[in-house]
């Protein structure tokens, strides 16, 4: 994902969701579209997945992406926006995104790194 690319959140969401190791799919039981894991085991419905917009989902990706990995968030000084970074073992930046959400940011950053 090169810094001209330009993605709508649904588009983030789906590839957060791709990082995660989901895939989607029919629920049998439930008969709804879900997000489902390696075991083709539904993880939740595809309705409820929005981590470009939900901070705790975001949070989920972050945490996923990271292995021994560090990431880093803190409002801009201009109070706009906020940056996220995430470091790899050695020091060196894999992943950065600006953002005015925080959200966004995370989940850009983590599939900055995670497409490299």
């Amino acid at each position: 994902m090169n810094g001209m690319t330009v993605l709508t959140n649904a588009e983030i969401d789906r590839k957060c969701a791709e990082l995660m190791g989901w895939h989607d799919g029919y629920g049998l039981n439930t008969h709804d579209w879900l997000w489902l894991n390696k075991y083709n085991v539904g993880v939740l419905p595809l309705k409820d997945w929005h981590p470009s917009t939900d901070l705790n989902q975001a949070w989920q990706v972050a945490e996923k992406s990271q292995g021994n990995n560090a990431f880093d968030l803190y409002k801009n000084d201009d109070g706009l926006g906020c940056e996220c970074t995430l470091y790899a073992e050695n020091g060196h930046n894999i992943g950065l995104a600006i953002s005015d959400k925080p959200a966004l940011a995370i989940c850009l950053a983590a599939l900055q790194a995670w497409e490299e």
